[in-house]
């Protein structure tokens, strides 16, 4: 199970590709950081964690992936390129913990 783009209100697309004026960015961007964080704390959710071997193979003792891998990931890609700005998604998010330099 996964949250394809058009969930939480993320259209897909791709990579940057704007159109529209200025006055949706803020709420693009908005929208942009709510789908990350939903999909990386799908990511670690217990639904997920006991089925995908990948992800826990690559966990260290305490749990942690490094930033960089889970910002390479596909679907993350899909949002954003930019790992700075699935850092600030989920250094919010009440189910995902960062350390560290993330």
């Amino acid at each position: 199970m996964f949250f394809p783009p058009g969930v939480h209100g993320f259209g897909g697309g791709g990579r940057g590709g704007g159109g529209g004026g200025g006055g949706g960015s803020t709420v693009g961007c908005e929208r942009i950081l709510a789908a990350v964080r939903a999909q990386v704390e799908y990511y670690f959710s217990v639904e997920n964690l006991c089925k995908d071997v990948f992800l826990r193979e690559r966990m260290d003792d305490e749990g942690y992936i490094p930033m960089p891998f889970i910002a390479n990931f596909n679907r993350i890609r899909m949002m954003t390129p930019e790992p700075s700005v699935v850092l600030e998604a989920i250094s919010g998010s009440a189910a995902v913990e960062v350390t560290g330099s993330g």
